[in-house]
């Protein structure tokens, strides 16, 4: 038996919990009451409840009142900020983050009546409570509606009973919801409604029972405006969509997409979704910093509502619609055994939404997409980055909190997690991977019924250590797989290298051609690798201990030579070390083809020498270009994440470009051709872009390419072919101007704006834009059709406002500058879809306005300083227009009066922003300028050139301290480390004990300050369908001796973020972050 004390509430069974929450609109706020049973053992001296954002009046237990006590587990309180180094800010952020998380956690005494003969003793504790504003919880939209902000941070709507940190409310704990809203409202939670009945004569009472693991992030809130409810065959789920007045045109639409991503999902797993109901909310722009996505719930801005466009735009809005569809599989409905495992559900997640991209964009789009996404990680991270997951408690936990969260770094780890789920996958197969996945998640189905089962409705909850169901263990899952695909004994190092481990390795690789007699020919290769060594040395060390020899089957990379007929792949053993010399086989005769008789295969092979001369007649200095090595690829089926640098041959980056029908391996050789200063080159460039039969997003990467390799350059050929293409696709001859581009199809739009951008990075030999190009650009801006199809033309628009923007003449500034406001005016008065145009229009400002010489008495830099200021002072405009205009300020401060004016001016800007939206736009400008403000602060905080006064870093971090969001402070300290020159990666030692030996390369990396995690959201609807009340309603008076009403302290909140409303009919919005 435990000793008396604070008791761990792991072995707390939750037996059953009430909530009631009245909402008023008029006073904006929110106040309720919470019930909950609990079996606790006799020895529980006090429970530990969450209470972050919540004014606390009244509790009692067993009916007795008594009174909260802060408990001792916070954090001590942050100190003033002395010295602007990079260690006091770090510290200052750990100890701001620790108060946050644990600063607000009360301790509920219990009576001294727990002293029954039994071990355990049946409690009823019960709150009353009303939302506190001041720790920025409250939300208003067009001032009629109120609830708790969005963000990652602890702020419960109702008292959270803690564990570790972790909730202890099981799967099987139903939770019985009861919102009460003003008449003409409807409440929505995330749940199953079971009744709506008047509640007094100008409220209505809705009850929700939530199946799912009930925690204080639920979402719950109240709408006023439109609702549509979708059809669904038997077993697929009820998908409801809520949208304001103003947008209800789309919801029909949105509907069926969405129903056709419940088909493809449940074709692919072969299981229906286990999802009994799906909400898709949208509300209007400005209300959310990001989407949010929790149990059965998303929401969205107005601009993700499907439409009948066939833009870029309208494709990254299905894709974003399906991956927060997918995340209601993997993530929610399929959770994480533990915050280990969280990699691989989000990974899961990521892959089940390439699949619907294999199924509708074509298999082409998905792996150029794979592989822009590959890049983008291995650029991000360069070892800073925290892993995926760790052997830490706290590492563990970490990664996983980002993985949910809405930080700096959760993009890049998302995006991590997706590429080595892909790693897998391309491991095992295709075939392989996709019935492993089908055979985990319906065992993980079939357990989570068969505990259901087994414990019967109305049962206690039996959540103690075990882990919930529906869960998902990575190791298990990667281990099965491995055994299934015979890579079992890789698996350690597969975990140590990509999962355990951080940064991914460069790789740069060279090759000789030795020609022999016979079948004695080699290709010598030499492999180079830096970065992420910890990692790679960690692997080989996990590999050795499972294999008989030192290396065996450690990192195997694949190269790809592609010789006369075929490709052929050879396994190089690179492993952890720096440098690699591998000798390949190369067979210098063609292979004979089984069947064909000697005349035939003469024929053959004159055919291909014929067109290898023709393709190769460009080329100067080619002794023998019929040598059997056409082109060497590295990792062709992308096993490794990696970044790789290959020098080879101009002659073989044209010949891949030109015969290879992969599509990686073709923007692999567009990329390198833009780097060679040579005719050949620009005639291949030129060749792929105007070659219809090539994939769309090659051509289009071959037109920038050109427009970037002919910059200084002084080539004419490749702008005189841009020029060509434009005028024969997208211009009338006979009217000398441009048509509209609303019937070319998409891949012809693309090309079309992939040529104007690169039109506007081309350059002469002085670095001045070329006379025809000026006047083109020009002309096609001033003249470009109107039509009222805006979906169809907005994109090409957007890329001749940004093209604009980057010529460089000095007689024709003030002229771009003119053509740049009448856009603006134009996008003003009638805003593009997502305000594309708008965005585009004030980046080309920016840089037209920030270019070389840039100084404050500058005529355009003031002119583009004041539209600027307008743009972000009008509170009608779209809120990513304003977004934009922030950013594009901060550029224009940071070219003419440099970085110590720049973050003053945006902590101005950011200190009169109103609304979470508004703070967000500032800091999210000032974080991806980040890191060029910190390199030109650095040199100058360590005693170089200049001398910077911290006067900006004092300000920062008073602003940060004097913050009430939470998730806005640790994005200001975010700021200040990489503004002093560090990562966003934090360590905090004293949470983890000491710190690994340098030299054991074993040892997983720490990265353990403890971030949040996130289930923010927001809900609506307008006219429900009623169901049967399976359960009598709880008293209409509350169980608690105070009357009922808001608590003190949230009649009147101090400060409500009015972000303006977009439509009447949207009247209330109420979120429950997590």
């Amino acid at each position: 038996m435990a000793p008396p004390g604070d008791q761990d509430p792991s072995s707390v069974k939750i037996l059953s919990q009430t909530v009631f929450l009245n909402v008023s609109t008029v006073k904006q706020a929110c106040s309720g009451w919470s019930e909950i049973g609990l079996e606790v053992p006799i020895s529980t001296a006090a429970l530990l409840f969450q209470t972050a954002g919540l004014a606390v009046t009244c509790v009692l237990v067993n009916g007795v009142e008594v009174q909260l006590s802060p408990s001792k587990a916070g954090a001590d309180s942050p100190l003033p900020l002395e010295a602007p180094s990079l260690e006091t800010v770090t510290a200052a952020h750990i100890r701001h983050f620790k108060d946050d998380l644990s600063g607000h956690v009360a301790s509920v005494p219990m009576p001294s009546v727990l002293d029954a003969p039994l071990q355990h003793a049946h409690v009823t504790v019960a709150f009353r409570f009303g939302l506190r504003n001041d720790y920025g919880t409250m939300l208003c939209h067009g001032g009629a509606g109120a609830g708790p902000a969005q963000g990652p941070w602890p702020r419960p709507l109702f008292p959270e009973l803690l564990s570790d940190g972790r909730d202890v409310i099981g799967p099987q704990t139903p939770l019985r919801l009861f919102l009460v809203v003003p008449e003409g409202h409807v409440a929505v939670a995330s749940g199953k409604m079971l009744e709506c009945r008047a509640h007094g004569s100008s409220q209505r009472r809705y009850e929700y029972l939530v199946a799912q693991p009930a925690t204080p992030s639920i979402a719950a809130g109240a709408l006023h405006g439109r609702w549509h409810r979708a059809p669904a065959k038997p077993g697929d789920p009820c998908i409801v969509l809520h949208a304001p007045q103003s947008a209800v045109e789309c919801l029909e639409a949105t509907a069926a997409f969405l129903g056709l991503l419940n088909d493809c999902y449940s074709d692919k797993l072969l299981v229906p979704l286990p999802l009994e109901e799906y909400t898709q909310v949208f509300v209007p722009p400005g209300v959310l910093t990001r989407p949010h996505i929790t149990p059965g719930w998303a929401v969205h801005p107005t601009t993700c509502l499907v439409t009948r466009g066939c833009d870029e735009g309208a494709t990254g809005t299905r894709l974003e619609l399906a991956a927060a569809f997918a995340k209601q599989v993997f993530g929610l409905a399929l959770r994480p055994a533990s915050p280990a495992d969280a990699w691989l559900v989000t990974g899961l997640a990521a892959w089940l939404v390439d699949q619907f991209i294999r199924e509708y964009l074509g298999r082409n789009e998905l792996q150029y997409r794979k592989w822009k996404a590959s890049a983008a990680v291995c650029t991000a991270d360069d070892g800073s980055l925290p892993p995926l997951a760790s052997q830490l408690p706290g590492g563990a936990a970490t990664a996983a909190q980002l993985l949910a969260g809405a930080f700096p770094l959760s993009e890049v780890m998302e995006l991590k997690a997706a590429a080595v789920v892909r790693l897998l996958e391309r491991r095992a197969g295709e075939d392989l991977f996709r019935k492993h996945v089908q055979t985990s998640v319906a065992a993980a189905l079939s357990e989570a019924s068969t505990q259901a089962a087994e414990t019967g409705a109305g049962a206690p909850s039996q959540t103690s250590a075990t882990p919930p169901s529906r869960t998902l263990d990575a190791t298990q899952f990667v281990t099965e797989l491995g055994r299934l695909a015979g890579f079992r004994k890789d698996v350690p190092a597969f975990f140590a290298r990509w999962v355990l481990g951080s940064g991914t390795p460069r790789i740069t690789a060279g090759f000789v051609y030795h020609a022999g007699p016979q079948r004695r020919s080699v290709l010598e290769l030499a492999l180079r690798q830096e970065g992420g060594t910890r990692a790679a040395a960690a692997a080989a060390a996990a590999a050795t201990r499972v294999s008989d020899s030192a290396g065996a089957g450690v990192g195997i990379l694949r190269v790809s030579v592609q010789e006369a007929e075929a490709a052929v792949e050879h396994p190089v053993h690179l492993g952890a070390e720096p440098w690699k010399l591998a000798e390949l086989k190369v067979n210098p005769d063609v292979k004979k083809v089984p069947g064909r008789r000697g005349a035939k295969r003469r024929k053959v092979q004159e055919e291909a020498q014929d067109e290898s001369a023709a393709l190769l007649s460009t080329l100067e200095g080619v002794e023998n270009p019929l040598q059997p090595v056409q082109w060497v690829r590295i990792d062709p089926g992308g096993e490794w994440l990696c970044s790789v640098w290959l020098e080879q041959p101009l002659r073989c980056w044209v010949a891949q470009l030109a015969h290879s029908r992969d599509v990686v391996a073709q923007a692999e050789a567009v990329a390198a051709l833009a780097q060679h200063p040579s005719l050949a080159a620009v005639a291949a460039l030129v060749r792929c872009f105007t070659d219809e039969s090539v994939y769309h997003r090659v051509r289009a990467d071959a037109a920038v390419a050109l427009g970037r390799r002919t910059e200084g350059a002084g080539v004419p050929e490749g702008i005189a072919a841009l020029l060509a293409f434009y005028k024969k696709h997208f211009w009338d001859a006979t009217l000398d101007a441009p048509v509209s581009c609303a019937q070319h199809s998409l891949s012809e739009k693309l090309v079309g704006q992939a040529i104007i951008r690169a039109l506007g990075l081309s350059r002469d030999d002085d670095g001045t834009t070329p006379i025809d190009v000026l006047l083109f650009l020009s002309t096609a801006l001033e003249q470009f059709p109107s039509d009222l199809n805006a979906h169809e033309t907005s994109d090409m628009l957007a890329a001749l406002c940004s093209a604009v923007g980057n010529i460089r003449h000095d007689l024709f500034t003030d002229a771009a500058l003119v053509l740049l406001e009448r856009s603006l005016h134009r996008e003003l008065v009638c805003p593009s879809p997502s305000g594309v145009v708008g965005q585009a229009v004030v980046g080309a400002l920016a840089t037209l306005g920030s270019g070389p010489g840039a100084s404050p008495d500058d005529e355009i830099w003031r002119r583009v300083r004041a539209t600027l200021a307008s743009i972000i002072a009008d509170g009608d405009v779209l809120p990513e227009l304003a977004t934009a205009a922030t950013a594009a300020r901060l550029r224009l401060e940071l070219a003419a009066r440099g970085p110590e004016a720049a973050v003053a001016g945006a902590l101005r800007a950011l200190r009169v922003a109103r609304g979470s939206y508004a703070k967000a736009s500032v800091v999210g400008a000032l974080l991806c300028a980040g890191a060029t403000l910190g390199a030109l602060l650095s040199p100058r905080l360590d005693g170089g050139e200049g001398t910077l006064q911290p006067v900006c870093l004092l300000e920062l971090e008073a602003t940060a301290s004097a913050a009430v969001d939470p998730e806005l402070r640790h994005a200001l300290h975010a700021l200040m480390r990489m503004l002093l020159g560090g990562s966003l990666a934090v360590e905090d030692a004293e949470e983890d004990g000491p710190a690994p030996a340098e030299d054991d390369v074993s040892a997983p990396q720490r990265i353990t300050l403890r971030l949040p995690s996130a289930l923010p959201t927001i809900s609506g609807d307008d006219q429900p369908v009623l169901g049967q009340a399976n359960a009598a309603p709880p008293s209409e008076a509350a169980p608690l001796p105070k009357s009922g009403g808001a608590a003190e302290g949230c009649d009147e909140p101090a400060a409500l973020s009015d972000v303006g409303a977009q439509s009447a009919a949207f009247k209330f919005v109420l979120k429950l972050p997590g």
